[in-house]
């Protein structure tokens, strides 16, 4: 048996409970960002835009924009805890499907939702919204799609006991390692091959030279 399988047996033998996403985390929408206030590459926040997200696979370590502690009151930004979750609720961004987590504090823009977890793993609740493509959860099917916040609020999400959400998150992040490593090598071969095809096909290096 495993230690998952062990922590179910223990932590929850009659099943588990499904509450509304709304009932286990905050929604947090983003904040106008002048185009006057953009611009500084340090401060006390970053200040995400949905493009900042092509920067990451998952976590939010840097910003094109930062903002002090002055202008986050001035602009009236509430800056969401590390953990939270955000993505985009507007516009053709939405079928990127891309969600990312804070490393730090920080602040987006009106075009970024952010999902605070409250009584389940921050961790836990970002593999579960993996599962979902957020266009599913749009208003309409325009040129211009925009989050159905109220829909997504409804979205079921299991609450296992902590210990539970913990080995999950556990397994999961070993496999997410996984992954990246496998990706790594896959690119560093897909690259050697590149190399030898191009040279292979040349037959003027060969002639010239020889293989290197």
């Amino acid at each position: 048996m495993s230690r998952l399988e062990e922590l179910i047996q223990q932590h929850c033998p009659d099943g588990v409970e499904y509450r509304p996403l709304e009932e286990v985390c905050e929604f947090r929408a983003g904040w106008g960002f002048p185009e006057v206030e953009q611009g500084l590459t340090e401060g006390k926040y970053p200040f995400y835009k949905v493009g900042d997200m092509n920067n990451s696979e998952m976590f939010m370590d840097t910003a094109n924009n930062y903002i002090s502690e002055e202008t986050s009151k001035k602009l009236k930004c509430k800056p969401a805890p590390k953990g939270t979750i955000i993505f985009p609720k507007i516009g053709a961004t939405m079928n990127t499907n891309k969600k990312r987590i804070l490393t730090k504090p920080s602040c987006y823009d009106n075009n970024v939702m952010g999902l605070i977890a409250k009584s389940v793993n921050d961790r836990f609740l970002y593999y579960f919204f993996s599962q979902y493509k957020l266009i599913d959860f749009a208003k309409g099917t325009g040129a211009v799609p925009s989050l159905d916040t109220n829909r997504l609020k409804k979205l079921l999400i299991p609450v296992p006991p902590l210990p539970v959400q913990e080995e999950i998150v556990r397994i999961l992040d070993t496999l997410t390692e996984l992954q990246a490593e496998l990706q790594a090598e896959l690119q560093k071969r897909l690259q050697q091959y590149n190399y030898y095809r191009d040279k292979l096909l040349s037959f003027n290096d060969l002639n010239g030279g020889g293989m290197p």
